[in-house]
């Protein structure tokens, strides 16, 4: 994950497979509940997050960056001065 827009494509790609839904038709600006993001899968995308990058999000996380837009911009911060595996 090199960008933010790459951190938000992986998102987006995650977020449609658990919806089993396409990746365009969801909105990145869109909140994780509107999204219909339920606690276990918030929870199974920041484990994801952890074993397929390395990144140790808190599990509130997605509700204090409640948005995939919201949270790509968390953690490109957060990769600026940590590291994330590829």
């Amino acid at each position: 994950m090199d960008s933010i827009g790459s951190i938000q494509a992986w998102l987006m790609q995650r977020i449609a497979l658990t919806l089993r839904c396409e990746a365009v038709q969801l909105r990145a600006e869109d909140s994780f509940a509107s999204l219909a993001l339920d606690s276990i899968a918030a929870l199974e995308l920041l484990a994801d997050l952890d074993s397929s990058h390395g990144l140790q999000l808190e599990p509130d996380a997605l509700y204090r960056h409640n948005s995939p837009a919201l949270l790509a911009q968390e953690i490109w911060r957060r990769s600026q001065s940590q590291p994330i595996a590829c």
